[in-house]
């Protein structure tokens, strides 16, 4: 009996020692089962959130390619963006600027959305650095729908926008609800939560997308990691890229876990059964084990169908086995046929060689554990021999140690992105008429070329700044059209006429000419070492320019101002450039199609003339400019006959003279208003004194009257109406004096203007006459009564016997077209002697008076004794 019981106690400890191995084997299982049934389960979640993400990146490269056609213009109107909205069926859209300023929003936007957009939220913030999509969580306003605001930032030619759109969460749950019902979860959901835990987007219509998620603990559970359970619940997160939402998966963990589960609760049954049931329960733990595996290769089949019926192309590289799927799709883009194989080889083989690098270094950062996700974008061969761009994203899950276990993600041809893109950048740098650098590419040339300056103290650059004279004229006189011709051959000479010396480094000659706008273009000289280099240039400029350009059959001549500014340590592009072009008006104002060099003088002269507009345009709004009046005399009886009306400074400023201030307002156009002011304050005036009695009722006032009031009949007619209503003034007592120069330039505008004003009673002198070349056909028909002589020749006609033959001839002009005389500047007795002489009738100077300010003038007419001034009247002079 011994030795049976020996066999049976080794045998029953040998059957013991196998239960007790089997068991600890099938714990273990368990356990590692368990592991790779959540890391599975992870790896769904990670997976999915980077499709959500993808199907945002798709739909935001699009909308790169077609929002700056819609709103890439410098306006934008409300109601072309009410218009889009509706088309789109979209809430609202708002559109911003690079600041974040509001440029147009949508009708019926809210303005409680509008106070959210300006606060500068965390999605408008993303938007305006770059992010190419932005989303905010569910948003909600008093008395409105939810809404989810989708911030597009893209580039246009003014600068990066963004465009926020708004639209109810129902919408983005149906457009999330098609994949997700495809995601593997037995017996569980699967949500797309925004930060709040509020739901964006779920597979079934009994969830609201608009309702907090319908498991309170499951809220909890989210805040304490990215996957576990509450209660007999099994989740598992992970975040859609870019966005401050989640994808959520969740399964009951009895169902999640069932081989682990039904382990756990037979095994103590199984310590406890007889040794004979132990190969049975074995049986059926193998067979649970088999049936989980197959439910997940099911999960993956399904898996397989949802990433198949994405649009973008899909690959997933497993790195335990070391296979690659590669979606048809991902193959259709690179017009390869379907049956290529899925190798990594025909991947990369496929990268621009200069890309290659890059995408490798990208991979290899996300693998290694640096970047969150992978992002490239870089060229790929297609199959017709060109060059595609792509941008791929992916996600890699991990095991336990950190290493790589899967890497899935997406590929989009981004092409049309990238070419819109090129479009964008080439006409935000250059000029869409001549092709030549704009404004923006010209400075960044220019402040290269100043940084090679401040590392060598003798190399030097300098700003050609060129404007063609008299360019409107050849508008009007052929057609904008052939100006447009004329611009476009203007850079071409100018692109050949330069030296190899004239260019800087990087980009060639086309980089260093640029037109800022209408007939200004700028040139860039590089390593200038002397003034007379770049005056040599604008001397080749302007020799070129001698030269017709033939236009649509047609020569058409040309010249042009040139102002020059060379750099000084320190400069920057912005003093260059206006420098160059207060150097250009002096060349202007020496007498144009010449050059000249900028000098400090020349700055202080403009800072004086933009004091002088500014206290100008206050004292035309204040009214505190003054008027004074210079009488008119009669030069046979010496009564006063009448008064010219002139401006002056207000007397509480630092004095200015007229010479200065009234070509400052013809320069700024302040012009207009002064002779506005000018012409009120006198009639008034006028008026004023023939009801007092200080002056006749044959007194005249005379009032200077601007070319550029002349440009705008209408106007003038209008004001001068209006100044003889508001004063009680009758329009013969008015006299308007015109300058020759004025009347040369447009004979029949201001003849037409002059006949106008004449038949309401209102007579014309001619100012400052024998300075021009008035024709006699315009001076025999002048709707006007007296010329008057220029000071200039008044002033030396006593001394120089030119000067007295000229004023001679006018006289006598005058007198043979029935018109007569003024003679302005008499201030000495033999000037006045002359003029009587010649039979002069009337005269002004400081012989008589000086202007007097209209408190001082009652007290002149009443002292005044012209026959103590004028003596008898001398024979006339004879030749």
């Amino acid at each position: 009996m011994r030795h049976p019981a020996r066999i049976l106690i080794v045998a029953t400890l040998l059957l013991v020692g196998l239960l007790s191995a089997f068991v600890i084997s099938l714990a273990g299982s368990q356990s590692k089962t368990r592991s790779d049934t959540s890391t599975r389960f992870g790896e769904r979640a990670t997976i999915s959130a980077a499709l959500t993400g993808s199907l945002f990146v798709a739909s935001s490269r699009v909308s790169e390619v077609e929002n700056p056609k819609r709103f890439g213009t410098r306006r934008v109107s409300a109601g072309s963006l009410t218009a889009w909205t509706r088309a789109r069926r979209n809430e609202t859209a708002v559109l911003l600027d690079d600041a974040g300023r509001v440029l147009a929003a949508s009708a019926r936007t809210p303005l409680a959305l509008l106070r959210t957009i300006q606060a500068r939220p965390r999605y408008i913030r993303r938007a305006l650095a770059g992010q190419a999509f932005a989303l905010s969580n569910v948003l909600r306003f008093q008395g409105r729908p939810s809404a989810i605001e989708f911030a597009q930032s893209f580039m246009t030619p003014y600068g990066r926008r963004v465009l926020v759109t708004g639209f109810q969460p129902q919408l983005l749950s149906s457009f999330f609800a098609g994949y997700l019902r495809q995601v593997p979860n037995p017996g569980g959901h699967a949500y797309v939560l925004d930060a709040n835990g509020v739901i964006v987007g779920a597979p079934t219509r009994d969830v609201k997308p608009w309702q907090h998620v319908g498991e309170p603990a499951l809220t909890e559970a989210l805040q304490r990691g990215h996957a576990g359970t509450f209660g007999t619940t099994y989740f598992a997160s992970s975040p859609v890229q870019g966005t401050e939402w989640r994808l959520v998966l969740t399964a009951p963990e009895s169902r999640l876990f069932a081989a682990v589960s039904g382990a756990r609760k037979w095994l103590p049954w199984i310590i406890i059964a007889a040794f004979a049931l132990a190969s049975a329960v074995a049986l059926v733990l193998l067979h649970r084990s088999m049936r989980s595996a197959a439910d997940l290769h099911q999960s993956q089949e399904r898996y397989a169908l949802v990433v198949r019926g994405v649009n973008d192309g899909i690959w997933d590289r497993d790195f335990v086995t070391g296979g690659l799927y590669i979606s048809s799709r991902w193959k259709e883009i690179l017009g390869l046929p379907a049956s290529v194989e899925d190798t990594t080889d025909e991947w990369l083989s496929r990268v621009h060689p200069d890309d290659r690098d890059t995408v490798a270094d990208a991979f290899r950062a996300h693998l290694e554990g640096g970047t969150a996700t992978l992002e490239t974008e870089h060229r790929v061969l297609h199959n017709d021999g060109t060059w595609r761009w792509a941008l791929v994203r992916g996600v890699a899950t991990r095991d336990g140690k950190g290493q790589p276990t899967r890497m899935a993600g997406s590929m989009t041809d981004i092409t049309a992105a990238k070419q819109a893109e090129e479009q964008l950048r080439q006409d935000a740098l250059h000029d869409a008429l001549t092709g030549l650098a704009n404004r923006t590419l010209f400075l960044d040339r220019l402040m290269v070329s100043l940084a090679k300056g401040r590392r060598d103290e003798a190399r030097r650059s300098a700003v050609l700044f060129l404007d063609l004279d008299r360019f409107k004229l050849i508008n009007d006189s052929f057609s904008h059209a052939v100006g447009d011709e004329l611009l476009v051959e203007l850079g071409r000479r100018l692109t050949t006429i330069l030296r190899p010396g004239d260019t800087i480094a990087r980009g060639g000659p086309e980089n260093t000419i640029a037109r800022l706008g209408g007939d200004e273009f700028t040139i860039l000289l590089d390593d200038v070492r002397s003034d007379e280099a770049a005056a040599g240039a604008a001397e080749r400029i302007l020799l070129a320019l001698e030269q017709p350009f033939l236009l649509r059959n047609r020569q058409v001549f040309v010249s042009a101002s040139v102002g020059i500014a060379l750099s000084r340590p320190g400069t920057t592009p912005a003093e260059m450039m206006r420098n160059a072009d207060l150097a250009m008006y002096e060349a202007k104002r020496r007498g144009k199609a010449r050059w000249a060099i900028y000098n400090d003088a020349l700055h202080e002269q403009v800072t004086t003339r933009l004091q002088v507009e500014l206290a100008l345009r206050d004292a035309i709004e204040e009214r505190s400019l003054r008027v004074f009046y210079q009488p008119v005399i009669d030069l046979r009886t010496g009564a006063v006959t009448g008064f010219e009306a002139l401006a002056r400074w207000p007397e509480h400023l630092p004095p200015v003279t007229p010479d200065v201030f009234v070509p400052v307002a013809e320069e700024t156009g302040l012009i207009d208003a002064l002779g506005r002011l000018v012409l009120s304050s006198a009639c008034a005036r006028l008026s004023d004194w023939r009801k007092q009695g200080v002056v006749s009722e044959h007194v005249t006032m005379s009032i200077n009257v601007s070319g550029s009031q002349l440009n705008d009949p209408n106007a003038l007619i209008g004001d001068v109406s209006a100044a003889l209503q508001a004063s009680g003034l009758p329009p013969q007592a008015l006299r308007l004096e015109i300058t020759e120069g004025t009347i040369i330039s447009e004979p029949e505008r201001v003849h037409a203007t002059l006949d106008a004003l004449e038949r309401i009673g209102v007579r014309a002198h001619i100012d400052d006459f024998g300075t021009g070349y008035s024709s006699l056909s315009f001076l025999h028909h002048f709707p006007g009564e007296t010329l008057k002589i220029d000071r200039s020749f008044i002033s030396s006609m006593h001394e120089d016997e030119g000067h007295f033959e000229i004023v001679r001839a006018i006289v006598s002009l005058a007198h043979s077209l029935t018109l007569k005389t003024v003679a302005e500047g008499i201030d000495d007795p033999d000037q006045l002697a002359l003029l009587r002489g010649l039979g002069c009738e009337h005269g002004q100077g400081f012989l008589f008076a000086r202007p007097l300010d209209a408190v001082n003038v009652p007290a002149f007419v009443a002292g005044w004794d012209g026959a103590a001034v004028v003596s008898p009247v001398p024979a006339p002079v004879t030749s």
